[in-house]
């Protein structure tokens, strides 16, 4: 089994929506029955339908059964989106009654996220590519996004400077230097950038390796490279780890005090419960009241959870952009081809989950510990040499009070990459 995606993006309402269409086939002999394909978005992008059953499919069709699929995001709303991919899996059995499961991921359009806007000029954060070639023009780079959005011929008509807007309203500005190759992209939020950023390394691989492959060559003409010189913006990025770990301490002790005030209420009900059933009543020495007040405070708790709750989702988003973002420049400034940033993505994960006890931070100190203990060792050990364990392994992670050394350990990081360390010498961690 397997699938495919492709569509277009429209608006409706509130919302850009897009309609994917999935081809499922079964190159097998015989007939599947009952598969169930889900379809897995990520934030700030939904699914009107995330699960069909196919009924049945038969292997070898000259046709594949073909699945529309509406994906939506939100106007004026939502997050920077750490992730533009959609996940698809089908699960089916064999003919022999086997379970098996087929995946893909499919790239969705920036379309989907971004809008152009009038050229935006301030910006509080600013990284510069080098390249090696005379830059193309925006307009022909990015020409379906300025062609989707309305006016966008005329706000990009200057061709050396285009604005996307993001849904929740932040903008990217990247502004082309015609004689030095060098692309300046700015934006007023850090992680806002990544996701541009990406899409122009790409479009310019795809634009140069197009021209590239029309012969001839030009003599002595190397290879297109796109880089990232400047000093790694880390300041920039522990600030947002900084506030996501503040936000989880938050969130915690409101947990904590909510814990307290539920057993407080559920003693005060004991207490007065005893008394109700005494055959001998006494006082109720203001019980009653305390009860009473005890209530309203596990409201007023319950309220300010919900609140850090929210404010702690969009900082989980946050910080999974801006560690895409950091990856990103990582993988420019050091050279670092595909299967090392795969590498260095499952070490520093651009996935933020978390619980009461643990989250990014112990996951990521843990793992980056790891990482500098072995393949950026000094030695260069390798996880098949064991490099790395200890007699703790598999003890609990204890909550981290505070950043410090998981921000001096990613430091480090950069700093063996700076000096040439290999992403290479071991397998990446599952």
């Amino acid at each position: 089994g397997g699938g495919e995606g492709g569509g277009g993006a429209g608006g409706a309402n509130n919302n850009k929506m897009l309609t994917m269409r999935v081809f499922i086939s079964y190159t097998g002999a015989g007939t599947l029955e009952n598969v169930h394909i889900s379809v897995t978005p990520s934030a700030p992008v939904q699914c009107q339908q995330d699960s069909f059953i196919v009924p049945t499919l038969v292997g070898g069709a000259d046709a594949p059964v073909i699945i529309p699929v509406t994906l939506n995001t939100p106007r004026g709303g939502g997050c920077i989106p750490a992730n533009h991919t959609v996940s698809i899996i089908a699960g089916y059995n064999t003919c022999s009654g086997e379970p098996r499961t087929a995946n893909c991921e499919v790239q969705l359009p920036l379309t989907l996220f971004c809008t152009v806007v009038p050229p935006v000029k301030n910006a509080s954060h600013k990284v510069t590519l080098d390249t090696n070639r005379m830059p193309p023009q925006l307009t022909s780079l990015f020409e379906e996004v300025i062609m989707q959005s309305p006016g966008g011929a005329e706000h990009a008509a200057a061709g050396n400077v285009i604005s996307f807007q993001h849904n929740n309203g932040v903008d990217v500005t990247i502004i082309v230097s015609k004689n030095a190759g060098r692309f300046r992209l700015q934006s007023s939020r850090f992680e806002a950038i990544w996701l541009v950023l990406q899409e122009l390394v790409k479009r310019l691989h795809n634009y140069f390796e197009a021209d590239d492959a029309a012969p001839p060559p030009p003599p002595g003409q190397e290879p297109f490279k796109v880089s990232f010189q400047e000093a790694l913006p880390l300041q920039d990025f522990f600030g947002i780890v900084d506030r996501h770990h503040a936000v989880r301490l938050k969130h915690a002790a409101n947990n904590a005090r909510l814990g307290n005030r539920a057993h407080q209420f559920r003693a005060i009900q004991k207490r007065l419960l005893m008394r109700f059933k005494d055959k001998n009543p006494v006082p109720l020495a203001h019980l009653d009241s305390l009860l009473e007040g005890t209530f309203h405070q596990i409201n007023q708790e319950a309220n300010g959870m919900e609140s850090v709750q929210e404010t702690l989702s969009e900082i989980q988003a946050t910080l999974a952009a801006a560690v895409q973002m950091i990856l990103l420049l990582i993988q420019l400034r050091f050279g670092i081809g595909e299967d090392g940033l795969r590498t260095l993505r499952s070490y520093i994960a651009p996935v933020v989950r978390d619980t009461l006890e643990q989250g990014w931070e112990e996951w990521t100190e843990v793992a980056v510990t790891n990482l500098l203990k072995t393949i950026l060792s000094k030695s260069g050990a390798s996880l098949k040499d064991g490099g790395g364990g200890n007699a703790n392994d598999n003890q609990p992670l204890a909550p981290l009070q505070d950043t410090r050394k998981l921000k001096k350990h990613i430091s480090v990081v950069c700093e063996r990459l700076a000096r040439g360390g290999n992403l290479l010498s071991g397998p990446p961690l599952e």
